[in-house]
């Protein structure tokens, strides 16, 4: 595989997208979200800040965020491409047609790490402060990262198959709707109906089903393993901190090789 058009295409969305001030505007606000989480719970504890709270604070902060923020960065990638009609252009050289996808989405997971990393460098100096250590500190951006990648490879997905720019829009604020908010709501429905007498592996299984929970699930078994079995009642069944990494990458790669695929025909 010629690695050199995806690297280019690659380069070239990164230098668009850092030219447009949202870029700066989402890393500074989620930046300004990290420091007043730290804040604001700092102002509840008079002696000493408690590591544990602001790590879930953290972790339910950017499995709302994230998501979105991918989402509006690639959900009309493809079909700006489309409408600009530098879609059959590109398809016309002789290139691998699935090096437009690829390389949009290493461009936009470029700018998605980016993005992160301004956000939570000076919350991960404060963790590590907090005695946190630094191996967690690293693996919870990996975590949100691999967060990001799922809603990028979604987002790339619904720009190929959707026709029109407002349309795409809509239905990426459906689709993390129902990821973030409605899943829940489904699923507790589901336990409720049935009255908690479905087996833990199915739930555990549907659990996974959500890339929001996958992420939730993996970062407080890897953040906070103690809590995780005497709180959350993880580290069970299908709820196993390898099991929901493996569904996570599942999540990243099963859109993309769909779209590698339809890109390849012309789709």
């Amino acid at each position: 595989m010629n690695s050199y058009p995806i690297l280019i295409i690659a380069q070239k969305e990164v230098l668009t997208h850092l030219k447009n001030y949202w870029v700066v505007l989402v890393a500074c606000l989620i930046l300004i979200m990290n420091i007043a989480i730290t804040g604001i719970l700092g102002t509840f504890f008079s002696t000493e800040l408690d590591p544990r709270a602001i790590l879930l604070s953290l972790i339910h902060l950017h499995m709302y965020i994230i998501p979105l923020v991918a989402l509006i960065l690639s959900c009309d990638s493809i079909l700006k491409e489309r409408e600009l009609g530098t879609l059959e252009l590109f398809y016309a050289y002789p290139l691998q047609s699935y090096a437009l996808v690829m390389g949009k989405w290493l461009g936009h997971n470029i700018i998605l790490f980016m993005v992160i990393v301004i956000g939570l460098l000076p919350i991960s100096y404060h963790l590590y402060q907090l005695e946190v250590l630094l191996t967690h500190i690293i693996g919870f951006i990996l975590l949100i990262f691999a967060l990001g990648a799922v809603f990028n490879s979604l987002g790339l997905l619904l720009s190929m198959l959707v026709k029109e720019r407002a349309l795409a829009m809509l239905v990426s604020i459906i689709v993390w709707l129902f990821f973030v908010f409605l899943f829940d709501l489904g699923f507790v429905t589901i336990t409720i109906m049935t009255d908690g007498k479905i087996s833990p592996q199915l739930l555990g299984g549907l659990l996974l089903l959500d890339p929001v929970e996958a992420f939730r699930i993996s970062a407080i078994m890897y953040l906070l393993p103690v809590d995780a079995v005497e709180i959350f009642s993880l580290n069970n069944g299908m709820l196993q901190l390898s099991t929901s990494i493996v569904a996570t990458l599942l999540w990243i790669f099963a859109p993309l090789a769909y779209l590698c695929y339809k890109s390849n025909n012309h789709g």
